[in-house]
């Protein structure tokens, strides 16, 4: 409440508020996705990577958004979500070395 009683006189400004509020909502929904997404689909999900999740993915929202301003806030919504590919490149060159994939 006292977020938005602060926020409320900013929004008279702003040509589109429903634009202002889609940006500001875009920092909670990477983690927000993720957490449900593979909590719900992937039975290795650990409740310390949906901790994580839920703390880094405003801080890195919000890095993108002041560090590369010029990237479309659904855009950087994709960055905070999109996975580290070495890890998966790592995970992929163990599992051939163990035989599973072939």
């Amino acid at each position: 409440m006292l977020i938005a009683i602060m926020v409320a006189p900013q929004l008279r400004s702003l040509e589109q508020t429903y634009q202002f509020i889609q940006e500001y909502m875009s920092f909670i929904t990477p983690g927000a996705f993720a957490i449900f997404l593979l909590g719900m689909f992937w039975r290795r999900t650990t409740s310390g990577a949906a901790l994580a999740a839920a703390l880094l993915t405003i801080p890195l929202s919000a890095a993108f958004k002041f560090v590369a301003p010029e990237i479309p806030f659904l855009d950087r919504l994709g960055w905070v979500f999109c996975p580290d590919r070495r890890a998966d490149d790592r995970r992929v060159a163990v599992a051939q070395q163990r035989g599973h994939l072939h």
